[in-house]
């Protein structure tokens, strides 16, 4: 027994249980859970069609691994064919994680390292200009006043601006700037709202926006009412409607949800759209192509029985509808980091909605879930993560209905955790940031135009004052490419898969000689879709998944070859019909 005992401790061995990863119908989701896996691990991937049954289930080497792919849903043998050929591509792991074409490229500071506590005062917000370029806006208190204002930079192709004001509160009296959201107008610049408040901590909700050269001096947005206090705006636009949503009320208790819209001249009066029953608070807004918004907000039974209610309304152009029940019976979180719920529209303009909740039945503690509302319905939200200490307000990025993701703060130590839902269920989370050294919370969440997810979060330096504000991106590194000056961009392959056509889109700078190919797995040129001179600016093409003669081309993993001035990207494209 004494030699077994010696033996055990001077080998040491662990035990590596096999794990499913979920993903959905996306090539670099599926290369990403490719790299994460284990050896022996299954990466089951759900097509969301008709037939949800296991269907297809092989066995690869792929990256020098052994992996059991399990595909569910038609069209598993063309799936099969992208996934053997995954093993043609890089491995990420084995390249610098900073310049990895996959997975989260790791924190970098947007604003200038100081000790002043930037951003301090709730939330970050996230815009993208009309060129693509991130905009960052966060409040922070100067070091010629104690009031906190509100900052912003702006990517300018080379690097960040640096910090620089958009709303100055200087003193004598007490002026504090909090929560700043943002959106990108009609016009193609930022748009911002904030709530501030005064010397006597009376809040109200103030606007202002960039009109290329400078911010335009900021108005109020709700009445004036010097009883009543205002709370965390946000703002969203789309063609040529803007709207802000709030909440507030004379007291801590039974707050209202507050709409304005701007006309054109200035903004409407504040209307009211929730339930006098409630105690309603942290709302939020999207806005769909028609201009119309929906707004999501959590109402509080202060009733003994308390029974919360998450409320989802829609404004159809004329009228507002009656609010829909999205979820009652359990507890609504407002949520420690300033959010308690996200919402977000997909490319059918479906709402789907985050939030924090507590199961009385189950647990004792606050979890994330999801839900979307799915053939006029809304779905029985999703239990998101069971961790004990995911309390962090979640943030929602929705790029189409096959590529959700969320991400939060957890409370006990303030990692920032990630996950995406494939159609059914949500994958394995994936720590974004796990820096002891740092306060961090996750504070916005966005697709860029080209299909890049982007998060912002706040972070402290143990043995500082300050506060600093960083960015981290899952997939290519834009900045990168901004930075080297190109001639030209490609922003986008959608759909991917596709069944009828999918439509490739790429900027130019410069008049550029341009030539557009397909390949099959082979290497063998099947379509030139395009060829010749290009002046400056946007431009797209189809495929309709047709060979040269104009013949259907079978389903499969097919190539996408773009030459720009001599400079060649291929990226792959399946054909799912």
């Amino acid at each position: 027994m004494a030699k077994l005992i010696t033996f055990l401790i001077l080998v040491p061995f662990t035990l590596a249980f096999p794990r499913t990863l979920l993903v959905p119908e996306d090539f670099l989701t599926i290369q990403q859970a490719v790299v994460s896996a284990q050896n022996g691990d299954t990466v089951s991937v759900n097509l969301g069609r008709p037939n949800g049954q296991r269907s297809l289930v092989a066995t690869e080497r792929i990256f020098g691994k052994t992996i059991t792919f399990e595909v569910r849903g038609e069209g598993n043998d063309e799936l099969l064919e992208m996934i053997q050929g995954l093993d043609n591509f890089p491995n990420p792991n084995q390249q610098d994680h900073q310049t990895s074409p996959l997975g989260w490229q790791g924190q970098k500071q947007v604003n200038e390292p100081d000790d002043l506590y930037d951003g301090c005062s709730g939330l970050k917000s996230l815009i993208f200009d009309s060129q693509s370029r991130p905009w960052v806006f966060w409040s922070g208190d100067p070091p010629s006043s104690s009031n906190f204002w509100v900052f912003y930079t702006n990517w300018d192709g080379q690097g960040w601006s640096g910090d620089r004001v958009a709303v100055a509160l200087p003193g004598p009296e007490r002026w504090d700037a909090y929560i700043v959201r943002a959106t990108l107008g009609l016009d193609n610049q930022p748009h911002i709202v904030c709530h501030i408040a005064d010397s006597a901590n009376l809040s109200d909700i103030y606007y202002t926006h960039y009109n290329g050269s400078e911010w335009t001096p900021k108005i109020m947005v709700n009445l004036p009412d010097s009883t009543e206090n205002d709370y965390q705006p946000h703002i969203a636009a789309n063609g040529n409607q803007m709207w802000v949503t709030w909440f507030g009320g004379p007291t801590d208790f039974f707050y209202k949800i507050y709409v304005s819209h701007w006309d054109g001249n200035g903004w409407t009066p504040e209307e009211v759209i929730s339930s006098a029953n409630y105690h309603n608070w942290f709302q939020n807004v999207a806005v769909d192509r028609n201009g119309n918004p929906h707004i999501a907000w959590i109402a509080l039974d202060l009733t003994p029985n308390r029974q919360d209610v998450l409320f989802y309304r829609y404004y159809n152009g004329n009228r507002w509808l009656e609010p829909e029940t999205v979820m009652k019976g359990m507890l609504l979180y407002a949520g420690i980091h300033w959010s308690g719920l996200d919402l977000e529209l997909d490319e059918e303009e479906n709402p789907h909605i985050t939030f924090d909740a507590m199961d009385t039945t189950n647990s004792q503690r606050f979890q994330i879930y999801y839900t979307k509302k799915q053939n006029g319905k809304w779905i029985k939200p999703i239990l998101v993560t069971n961790n004990e200490y995911d309390e962090g307000g979640p943030l929602l990025a929705v790029l189409n209905s096959h590529n959700i993701w969320i991400t939060w703060t957890r409370n006990n130590n303030h990692d920032i955790v990630a996950t995406y839902y494939n159609g059914q269920d949500f994958a394995p989370e994936i720590i974004v940031e796990s820096n002891l050294s740092y306060f961090d919370n996750a504070q916005d969440l966005k697709f860029d135009p080209q299909g890049r997810l982007w998060l912002i979060h706040n972070g402290v330096p143990y043995g500082r004052d300050g506060e600093e504000v960083y960015y981290n991106i899952y997939g290519s590194s834009y900045l990168e490419e901004v930075t080297q000056n190109r001639k030209y961009q490609v922003k986008m392959i959608t759909p991917n898969p596709f069944s009828h056509h999918t439509t490739i889109s790429y900027e130019l700078t410069k008049p550029t000689s341009v030539k557009i190919e397909v390949f099959d797995k082979l290497g063998k040129r099947i379509n030139l879709l395009e060829t010749g001179f290009k002046y400056p600016g946007s431009h797209t093409i189809n495929w309709e998944g047709k060979d040269q003669d104009d013949k259907v081309l079978p389903n499969g993993i097919y190539f996408i070859s773009l030459t720009l001035d001599n400079k060649k990207e291929t990226m792959p494209v399946i054909l799912l019909r």
